[in-house]
């Protein structure tokens, strides 16, 4: 038979016979379309083989570069990569570099996958190499904990909650560190922000008056990172809109410098940190602009000449000598997590016209060590008597010195000064004036609108130095939120909360800072 056949084949007849020749053409373009039909089927696989490498690849790095991680990096990665279940071989190479407060782990796989359809067109295999690489490590942490005490946060149990939360923050950021390398300073804000008496004193301020510490801040300054310690900075009025002769209303002030409303800079221990947290009180407006901005101040590098006078003082830890470090040091991060629970409101401002020169504010000295004080009328022929509760004549006033056995002198207060003793209310009520209290509470002072681009022009000038910033809006109005969320270094740093959520939200920002990172 096969005889017969091969006959038929070779005979003249089947050679010239045209009978079924389109058959070859159509197997040649079934044989194109089957390989390059297959071709997708390798490279599908190939790329599943790719990607299921990769994913194993990094989460043995990940494994591997934890600090608590106690194995060899090299017998870690090993490990997790010997789960893989896949049909084909591969071989892993591992690099490391272990340190006390650092380790780096840098890995890289290969494997030969087999095509199944390419291989008719000489490709018999594909190598899938991926790399990965994680690193984690304690650098150096310098964070402001910028925190809204102001009225609101008296409500609905939101200082309480903010207290658990940021005593945890503190806890989790202080936990197993290398000694000196985090420092955190609590920056409170409502009305105004009060740096301490020791930081006070450390910087080159214009002094006015002795009654607070807050300063007086131009809308220029809050584009620059820093508060320059060599450059004379303005110090702000003290004065209340509420309250009598000294009496001042403190939530209605502009710088409430009570201890608890004070700055607390460059705390290294937790429990010195939890003590400062647990005695803040809520009382006042919101000025997040000041309070942003003295968080900034204190990551600034100029600020070194600041952290060694603190430190002659006792109140910074001599650990700490090398704060702040410059923004180009790479073994050091700068951090600002920011909550407010409120827009900005009213930062409250005396004018020039009130603020500077001398006032109607007359200051009798006496033998007893106390003073008398009298508020002189506009055309000068009256005296009000703050202790009499009494208008009396120019006449009388002058013959003081005669008539007052232990007359010591007379002396007429600049207007700082005079602010010291009085509210602005209690000044209209007396001289009729409501200049002043117009001023404190709308024409010199800045209102939400006009603090809320100051705010993000510092948190501009933060960006450009390379300083993190996250911010809480903590129970905020929705419609509220939005300088916020500006503020933050991007939208992921940006975080709302509720309720007790809020020890949630500090938790993941602390890990967020902590984190494990993959680096390649």
């Amino acid at each position: 038979m096969l005889a017969s056949l091969f006959k038929k084949f070779t005979s003249d007849g089947f050679k010239r016979d045209e009978n079924g020749s389109i058959i070859v053409f159509v197997m040649v373009v079934f044989s194109i379309m089957m390989m390059v039909g297959g071709a997708g089927v390798d490279l599908a696989r190939y790329e599943f083989s790719r990607s299921t490498l990769q994913y194993n690849l990094d989460r043995a790095v990940l494994a591997a570069a934890s600090l608590k991680q106690q194995e060899d990096p090299t017998t870690v990665v090993n490990d997790y990569m010997s789960r893989i279940v896949m049909n084909e071989e591969f071989e892993v190479t591992v690099t490391s570099s272990v340190q006390d407060y650092s380790r780096t782990v840098s890995a890289s796989a290969v494997a030969n996958v087999d095509m199944w359809f390419l291989s008719m067109a000489g490709v018999s295999h594909l190598p899938a190499k991926v790399v990965s690489a994680a690193q984690e490590q304690k650098t150096n942490l310098e964070i402001s904990l910028v925190l809204d005490v102001s009225g609101s946060m008296g409500s609905n149990n939101r200082l309480t909650n903010l207290k658990v939360a940021a005593k945890e923050f503190v806890d989790i950021l202080l936990a197993d560190i290398e000694e000196d390398s985090v420092s955190i300073s609590i920056v409170p804000f409502n009305s105004n922000t009060a740096p301490s008496q020791g930081l006070f004193d450390a910087i080159n301020v214009a002094q006015t008056h002795t009654n607070t510490t807050c300063l007086d801040f131009t809308d220029a300054s809050f584009a620059n990172a820093a508060v320059d310690p060599l450059v004379s900075q303005a110090q702000a009025e003290f004065t209340s809109y509420y309250g009598g002769f000294q009496s001042p209303h403190l939530p209605s002030s502009s710088c409430n410098d009570e201890g608890y409303f004070e700055i607390m800079p460059y705390a290294n221990e937790a429990n010195v940190l939890h003590t400062k947290i647990d005695s803040l009180q809520a009382a006042g407006n919101t000025a997040g602009h000041v309070g942003i901005k003295w968080g900034l101040a204190l990551l600034d590098p100029k600020f070194q000449s600041v952290v060694d006078d603190l430190i002659v003082g006792g109140d910074v830890d001599a650990g700490l000598t090398r704060l702040p470090a410059a923004y180009s040091d790479t073994e050091t991060r700068k951090i600002i997590v920011m909550m407010s629970d409120g827009a900005n409101t009213t930062e409250f401002r005396i004018g020039d016209t009130y603020g500077t020169g001398p006032s109607p504010m007359m200051e009798v000295a006496t033998g007893t060590a106390s003073f008398l004080h009298y508020l002189v009328s506009t055309d000068g022929s009256q005296y009000y008597s703050v202790a009499d509760d009494v208008w009396i004549s120019a006449a009388v006033f002058n013959a003081l010195s005669t008539t007052l056995p232990t007359y010591l002198g007379t002396r007429q207060m600049d207007w700082p000064e005079a602010w010291g003793n009085m509210s602005t209310t209690y000044y209209n009520n007396v001289m009729n004036d409501a200049g002043p209290s117009n001023d404190f509470l709308g024409g010199t002072a800045r209102n939400g609108a006009e603090a809320d681009p100051l705010m993000l022009n510092s948190c501009a000038a933060a960006a450009t130095e390379g300083v993190t910033v996250y911010t809480i809006g903590f129970e905020m109005n929705p419609s509220s939120v939005d300088t916020l969320r500006d503020c933050a270094s991007s939208v992921s740093h940006f975080y709302d909360a509720n309720g007790t959520q809020i020890s949630e939200v500090f938790g993941a920002i602390a890990t967020s800072i902590l984190k494990l990172k993959l680096v390649n």
